[in-house]
């Protein structure tokens, strides 16, 4: 009796180890695998224009979760850091709009605070997207809010020569958001 209850234990064990094996294959049939980052920035930045490789590479590899992700994991990645910077750039302008300045600066702080408040709010649903793997419904509400620092950059055009006081934060926000659709199209 023992030796037939220890071939019944193999099999068991070694159907779970099947299944296992199987949820862990992707929607294409292939395992998933971990997508480095050099590599995926470069490839992302040969295939898109406004994409700086050195930007890419930098701002993935700051988060340590990254050298261990699928392209999914990237996507993730990227939104969470875009909305994060979504967050601290609306937060200055807050800041920045209870100076004393002129009613024209004023307006265009306001606009720039529109932008990014819509962006945080389509930011947050395209991350609970992501999340879900419903990727054309996140990719649709990132390029919604595409060019939010380029519209805050507008705003001020029409108060003042040069750059806004928000500008660093609108050109990154800018590349960030070109990073994270642009991994989010790639596992669409």
């Amino acid at each position: 009796m023992r030796p037939l209850k220890c071939v019944y234990l193999f099999i068991f064990i070694l159907y779970l180890s099947v299944r296992q094996n199987a949820a862990a294959t992707s929607k294409d049939g292939t395992c998933a695998t971990v997508a480095g980052v050099d590599e995926t920035c470069k490839t992302l930045a040969e295939g898109e224009d406004d994409i700086n490789l050195d930007f890419c590479v930098s701002t993935l590899k700051s988060d340590p979760r990254s050298a261990s992700v699928d392209m999914h994991g990237l996507a993730v990645i990227a939104t969470r850091q875009l909305l994060a910077h979504a967050s601290s750039t609306e937060s200055k302008i807050e800041e920045m709009m209870e100076l004393e300045m002129d009613g024209k600066e004023k307006d265009a702080f306001g606009s720039c605070l529109d932008e990014y408040r819509d962006a945080l709010d389509k930011l947050n649903d395209a991350l609970d997207n992501l999340n879900s793997k419903l990727y054309d419904e996140a990719i649709a509400l990132m390029e919604k809010v595409f060019d939010a620092g380029e519209i805050c950059e507008e705003a001020f055009l029409e108060v003042q020569e040069g750059a806004s006081p928000v500008a660093s934060e609108d050109r990154n926000y800018g590349q960030l958001a070109g990073v994270a659709l642009a991994l989010a199209k790639s596992v669409e």
